[in-house]
């Protein structure tokens, strides 16, 4: 569910459950209110087998919220009308495309030094690298295409890809990353690469960053016979086969590659030239067919698995239970079993970790006798941890005035989400060149607004206010 028990807040539940059910514990935990160092070694060692001690992947709030069985079964249930609308799609008709970054400055490496040194030091190209961009794309063959980088520099040079993965290509952008220009500039080595027409669909599913549903690209992707397909919000860590397999290995491989360079060439820092050389050692290594292939397979997307994800996989939903745009009452998540708040679940002496019925533990932290043994009845009504400290549940979320557009997964290539779209970014760009002008020439603006005040009262009083202020 997101919300894990720390060492601490183990002890602090196990004084509670103690407390709750009327056993006996030491003094001490009474005293500190939170169970023993020692009865938590005991623990561990108890169930070994079971539990350890994990750092946990920090997930954000919006991925936990949004990867939710109303999602997901939307995404699904688009992937399953494609099929059926254009016939049976063959894997290698399938596509998925996404963007990464490979900075300069690379994550270091674990290695071999002397105990009792507080500190190890490696040597890195500098304390803040560049970013560069890398847009690649994969089916569900296995294949990939020659990716692209997009370097942080206005004109684009040909040496930037210097023993750079085979076949790949590059583009410019002052920030380094991916904009409408250069993902055109990737759809049309795309179409170029891979064979297709209306009559032979393919099928390309990325996320819904604002440069991939532009109106040229849904054009010229509709017009040479490609279904765009957009994932839920959110929920790429899950859904995205290059995030669930391809990705990570990419990134280890592209950083030790960098360490290779550092290590060849003491004294030199790295830059952004290297890159296409680094990535080029790390890129066969990551995307091979094997890892591919198993992040189709664990997104469910081929071979086709609507069931792929089970209730557990919605734990960390289950605590807001919120759909995007939706109001906060509905419920989205199946709750599953073992998070009934209502349910007790019967419980013998078996199950808990706890002294067997007739015995206690003393103020010396050790197990007595007892002449008067509990009955079976007694034990099946113990309180559970979980009603000792119940599970977590957000409180209703307040509705929002920011008018932001919420995300969904869509066919952007067809007519009505086209349209939509297109829609969306002609009051964009009418609210840019607004703000321009709210800019440059300030009274301009007062008095249009004033105008249209009078002719609309109360309209724009909000805005004529805001600019005169």
């Amino acid at each position: 569910m997101q919300y894990g028990l720390t060492k601490k807040g183990v002890r602090q539940l196990a004084y509670k459950f103690a407390k709750a059910n009327g056993k006996k514990y030491p003094q001490s935990w009474g005293e500190e209110q939170i169970a023993g160092e020692e009865w938590m070694r005991g623990f561990l060692k108890r169930h070994s087998s079971s539990l350890s001690i994990r750092k946990p992947k920090a997930t954000s709030l919006s991925r936990a919220t949004s990867f939710n069985r109303y999602n997901v079964e939307r995404f699904f249930n688009n992937v399953k009308d494609v099929h059926s609308r254009f016939g049976p799609i063959s894997p290698e008709k399938i596509w998925n495309l996404d963007e990464t970054g490979l900075s300069i400055v690379q994550a270091q490496s674990k290695i071999v030094a002397p105990k009792g040194m507080k500190q190890i030091g490696s040597a890195t190209s500098g304390e803040r690298g560049q970013l560069v961009t890398m847009i690649a794309a994969v089916n569900a063959v296995g294949n990939s295409l020659p990716p692209m980088f997009i370097f942080p520099r206005v004109h684009f040079k040909d040496r930037m890809l210097f023993s750079g993965p085979a076949g790949c290509i590059g583009a410019a952008n002052i920030s380094g990353w991916s904009n409408d220009g250069t993902f055109l500039k990737f759809l049309d080595h795309f179409l170029g690469s891979v064979m297709c027409s209306k009559e032979y669909r393919v099928i390309l599913i990325l996320d819904n960053h604002e440069t991939h549903p532009s109106v040229q690209a849904l054009g010229k992707a509709s017009a040479a016979g490609v279904v765009i397909l957009t994932f839920p919000p959110h929920t790429l860590h899950k859904l995205q086969p290059l995030d669930i397999s391809v990705y990570a290995p990419m990134k280890t491989y592209y950083n030790q590659a960098v360490e290779s360079w550092l290590y060849n060439n003491r004294g030199k820092t790295i830059d952004i030239y290297a890159v296409a050389e680094a990535a080029g050692i790390a890129y066969p290594k990551a995307f091979t067919p094997q890892n591919i292939l198993s992040g189709f397979r664990k997104s469910g997307i081929y071979p086709l698995d609507t069931e792929i994800f089970t209730d557990d996989d919605f734990l960390g939903a289950y605590v807001t239970d919120r759909i995007p745009g939706s109001q906060p009452t509905e419920n989205v998540t199946a709750r599953p079993e073992s998070v009934e708040e209502n349910s007790r679940p019967h419980i013998t002496s078996a199950d808990l970790d706890e002294p067997t019925p007739g015995t206690s533990f003393d103020a010396g932290n050790k197990r007595s006798g007892s002449d008067t043994p509990q009955s079976k009845h007694e034990v099946a009504n113990i309180v559970t941890p979980g009603e000792v400290q119940p599970y977590p549940k957000a409180t209703p979320r307040k509705k929002s005035n920011r008018g932001r557009r919420v995300g969904k997964t869509m066919m952007a290539t067809d007519t009505p989400e086209k349209l939509a779209l297109k829609e969306q970014q002609e009051r964009k760009k009418k609210k840019q060149k607004y703000c321009k002008e709210k800019v440059r020439h300030p009274k301009k603006v007062v008095r249009n607004l004033a105008g249209i005040a009078k002719l609309q009262p109360g309209i724009k009083k909000a805005s004529r206010m805001d600019l005169q202020n």
